[in-house]
């Protein structure tokens, strides 16, 4: 973390960089993703027995919208 303390009358100019800071991630480069054969309609489901967030089909009943 930097902290910047500027005078009155400054004017500075500050890009962040360095291994920490990225324009985009792929999701598959995060600890707990994985992703594989990816296919068109496909969403993040959360495995508990694998631990990890992995790409699954979505079955046209199992997205509930609830009781309003």
């Amino acid at each position: 973390m930097s902290i910047l303390v500027f005078e009155k009358g400054e004017i500075g100019h500050w890009l962040p960089e360095g291994p920490d800071v990225q324009g985009s991630i792929n999701l598959d480069k995060l600890s707990d993703v994985t992703i594989t054969s990816v296919q068109d309609g496909q969403s993040l489901q959360y495995d508990l027995s694998q631990g990890q967030w992995v790409n699954r089909d979505i079955a046209a009943n199992s997205i509930d919208g609830g009781t309003y």
